[in-house]
């Protein structure tokens, strides 16, 4: 318990089952299959990269 600051038994219960649900999701979302058509909209297509680098280039 000295590694994650968790000072009381339901504290570490708590962190357990929320760490559990996260490791979850997470599993869940990385076994899940994306199709181009999940991706169509990902990006907003008046989005462009190029330009915001430049503004972000410090000279």
């Amino acid at each position: 318990m000295k590694l994650t600051g968790i000072k009381t038994k339901t504290e570490a219960v708590d962190f357990a089952l929320r760490t559990a649900e996260r490791l979850a999701e997470k599993t869940t979302l990385l076994n899940t299959r994306l199709e181009a058509s999940d991706l169509e909209n990902a990006v907003d297509p008046a989005y462009d990269l190029t330009s915001l680098r430049r503004k972000d280039t410090p000279w």
